[in-house]
């Protein structure tokens, strides 16, 4: 009797002590559906990147140490504004303007209204008085990005996902409103439905070595370039939470 009782007390501390190393070990199973981007981090554990959610799950904050966007939501669910603060800039407000089907057909900057022109698969725009052209997939990620004689390529990997993968569409929105921030800061470090695989057409390539977890969502992403001359490699590291 005494030895059942032994090994039923060791099985139980047995279990509980996995449960524990699990949850403090970041790999406690989250159901497929029910995953959404936490943080970003670097291999040293610093936060790179917050998210906050609305409560039915959308978007509603994206957090770096140098900049912030906030959404803002109709009763339809569709982006209206947008907020982003650089820091030491202004905080660059812009206003949504949809057509009955829900594409955008404009936007709102500084009191300058701007027409947005949806063809087929593109989005084309002004500005800060440069005319742009978009393309975008069925996943309606970005897969083009046009300016003057730039044109840049973006190469998903189709049949995984990214770490928005679960929440709404912001990257056509954040293109429209303002290019430079797309690239640098949702681009270079993936923070998109579909995972980048590699950016073509700039000084330079850019590449992202990949990994997965068991349900296929970006778990970690190996950022390399020589943008600006010098090789660069960035290490990112997705943490999820479930919502």
């Amino acid at each position: 009797m005494k030895t059942k009782i032994l090994l039923a007390t060791i099985l139980l501390l047995t279990l509980f002590s996995c449960k524990s190393d699990d949850e403090s070990s970041g790999t406690r199973t989250i159901p497929a559906d029910q995953k959404f981007l936490s943080k970003v981090t670097d291999d040293a554990g610093a936060t790179t990147f917050s998210i906050e959610y609305t409560t039915d799950k959308k978007i509603k904050k994206i957090v770096s140490d140098i900049y912030q966007v906030r959404y803002d939501y109709d009763q339809n669910g569709r982006i209206v504004k947008s907020y982003l603060s650089l820091d030491g800039a202004p905080t660059i407000i812009t206003d949504f303007e949809h057509d009955a089907n829900g594409n955008i057909v404009g936007y709102t900057q500084d009191d300058v209204e701007y027409v947005v022109e949806k063809i087929n698969n593109k989005y084309f725009f002004i500005n800060h008085n440069d005319a742009y052209e978009i393309e975008f997939n069925a996943q309606n990620e970005v897969i083009k990005l046009k300016t003057g004689e730039t044109q840049l390529d973006f190469f998903l990997v189709d049949g995984k996902s990214g770490p928005f993968s679960n929440t709404n569409k912001i990257n056509i929105y954040d293109c429209i409103s303002n290019p430079f921030y797309y690239f640098y800061f949702s681009a270079m470090n993936n923070l998109t439905h579909v995972p980048i695989e590699e950016i073509l057409g700039g000084s330079s390539p850019i590449t992202f070595q990949n990994e997965y977890d068991e349900h296929g969502f970006l778990k970690r992403s190996v950022l390399s370039t020589n943008v600006g001359g010098e090789p660069q490699v960035v290490n990112l590291n997705y943490q999820y939470i479930k919502l």
